[in-house]
Order: C-alpha cells, then sequence, then structure tokens
C-alpha cells in the first residue's frame, strides 16, 4: 500500500520505466473512462511480464473513489484472459 503523493510518483516512475520484455514490464490498452459522480471507473488490457517473469494479458477495472476533488481509494481488479502454455 502506498501513501502519500511522493510515494505514488516514485512507484509510477519505477513501475513504468521498465522496458517492454523485461520483468515487470506491461503494456496498458484499451482503455475507456467512466464517471459516476464521486465514483471513476476505468477499464483497460494489460499484456507483458509481471516481476516474477510470469506471462499476463489481462483486462482491469480501476475503481477510484473521489471526495474534495482528492483521490481517496483507488482499487484494481484483473481477470486473465489468456494464461501460459504448461
Amino acid at each position: 500500500m502506498l501513501h502519500g503523493k511522493e510515494a505514488v510518483r516514485r512507484y509510477l516512475r519505477e513501475r513504468f520505466a521498465r522496458t517492454a520484455g523485461s520483468h515487470g514490464a506491461v503494456v496498458f490498452s484499451n482503455s475507456s473512462m467512466e464517471i459516476c459522480g464521486d465514483v471513476v471507473l476505468l477499464q483497460y488490457r494489460v499484456q507483458g511480464t509481471m516481476d516474477d517473469g510470469q506471462p499476463v494479458d489481462a483486462v482491469g477495472l480501476d475503481l477510484f473513489r473521489m471526495a474534495d476533488g482528492k483521490l481517496r481509494l483507488k482499487d484494481a481488479y484483473w481477470k486473465q484472459v489468456a494464461w501460459p502454455a504448461s
């Protein structure tokens, strides 16, 4: 869990600095966003390699809850759409 703006910035800088094909590198695509009052839903597809080297191909849904113009909660849910060959 991350707390504070600087912790989030540092994590995102490190996460997205990885090059395609390296451990932990992912690519997001096919995104769409819906805003429903203080709730924001972000749908997307993520493909790449997890930190442990396992491939990932999933659709995702991020749920954001806002209050007073600030982010109060972010939850992410992924559904694997392709499984690695055994």
